[in-house]
């Protein structure tokens, strides 16, 4: 039994399987996008955004069970990933306009949570952090449409609320 399959047994004993068809990795492009939006309406937000950043109020964000697992063991077995982060972005017009992404026109200008797959090392010693970039996939990725040493995308597609 596969790590994935393990984990989707333990979650069913649960009832914590959720499958939504929204979950899934975005392109790292997109997904730097709305952290840059994020970051440029947060950081220094100009009096006439008071609007744009009530319109992006989220109270949480949320991620089918099912998807996130088969995700997370997937980049787990075949990237050189040791940690994910949490990082906040607002959805895009570019997103909505991707045929491929084709985000629903209501999430546009929404706050969203971005699970960013990353590669981390501390030196031994001192315990600091001496290296932080985003993981890449290994050599002997198993996952479809994937290329070793290329970037693993973030997760993301939550259902937001309200």
């Amino acid at each position: 039994m596969t790590t994935t399959e393990q984990l989707l047994s333990f979650a069913q004993l649960f009832n914590l399987v959720q499958t939504r068809p929204d979950d899934k990795p975005v392109p790292t492009k997109f997904a730097n996008d709305c952290l840059t939006a994020y970051a440029n309406m947060y950081e220094s937000p100009s009096t006439g955004q008071l609007a744009a950043m009530k319109a992006a109020y989220t109270a949480s964000a949320d991620f089918g069970s099912d998807s996130l697992i088969t995700w997370a063991s997937g980049i787990k077995d075949n990237s050189n990933i040791t940690t994910i982060k949490v990082c906040l972005g607002i959805y895009t017009q570019a997103m909505a306009d991707d045929p491929i992404i084709a985000l629903p026109q209501e999430k546009v200008g929404r706050v969203t949570v971005f699970l960013y797959p990353y590669h981390e090392e501390y030196d031994a010693g001192t315990g600091i952090r001496t290296l932080s970039v985003q993981a890449k996939y290994s050599a002997t990725t198993t996952l479809a449409n994937t290329t070793a040493d290329a970037p693993v995308d973030p997760f993301n597609f939550a259902g937001i609320e309200p």
